[in-house]
């Protein structure tokens, strides 16, 4: 409803996706230490204003650039790992140019920072969970890091790890 369909900054880009959560008192995966920030004064960049969507794209990948991969970092080492110790990093699917950016800020090899994106879009805070329902199913991926940003100029990390 708020998507402008003749707005190509925002109208390509944002899906329709759900998803469900499985909660079990045997979990296949086990949570860490997680991480939260937002940066406020950037709330102009990317608001619905008189009910229309509007963004400012620069500035949305400027954002995201420069405090997700040390967001990344230091969700890691409060979980004692290093980024070698990372299988995967399950990154928020905004685009294919922002998630290889981040992978090369954290000198990871792109084979861990999948893009899955291109099947269904980017579908907001659904992204990540419709990742992990294919990425978990590879008992090589035994520790993760899970990473969304965007809307409110704010992001969250955690590390999960696969039981033994």
């Amino acid at each position: 409803k708020i998507v402008n369909p003749e707005d190509k900054m925002t109208s390509l880009i944002f899906g329709d996706g759900a998803t469900a959560t499985l909660l079990s008192t045997d979990p296949v995966l086990e949570l860490g230490a997680f991480s939260f920030g937002t940066q406020g004064s950037e709330v102009d960049k990317l608001a619905c204003n008189e009910g229309v969507l509007s963004m400012n794209g620069r500035a949305v990948f400027n954002f995201v650039a420069t405090n997700v991969p040390g967001d990344i970092q230091h969700v890691v080492k409060k979980n004692h790992l290093s980024i070698e110790d990372i299988d995967c990093f399950v990154l928020h699917q905004g685009s294919r140019f922002i998630v290889e950016t981040i992978a090369n800020r954290l000198l990871v090899d792109i084979k861990k920072v999948p893009f899955m994106a291109a099947e269904y879009g980017n579908t907001v805070s659904s992204s990540i969970p419709m990742m992990l329902a294919s990425l978990i199913k590879d008992v090589k991926n035994r520790t993760m890091v899970l990473c969304g940003f965007g809307l409110g100029f704010s992001w969250a990390s955690t590390v999960i790890k696969r039981k033994e």
